[in-house]
């Protein structure tokens, strides 16, 4: 019972580092990638930030940066 709870304990932590690492990243794609389709720039960088990253799960995020050049608006 111990080894299981130990096991279960280290995963939790394991997918909450994971998430640290790579749920800004992909909601940060996915915001460039809709970015893209709709305003069509020739140049854009977008970086998320989220402390800790589980808030995005929720809708919450601490900073958007958004860098863009040449894109239309009609």
């Amino acid at each position: 019972m111990k080894k299981f709870l130990l096991f279960l304990l280290v995963l939790i932590i394991a997918l909450v580092v994971a998430s640290q690492f790579l749920l800004p990243s992909f909601i940060g794609s996915r915001i460039e990638s809709q970015l893209n389709e709709t305003l069509k720039p020739t140049a854009q960088t977008v970086n998320v930030e989220a402390q800790p990253a589980f808030k995005i799960l929720y809708g919450e995020v601490d900073r958007v940066y958004l860098c863009q050049s040449n894109f239309f608006i009609s």
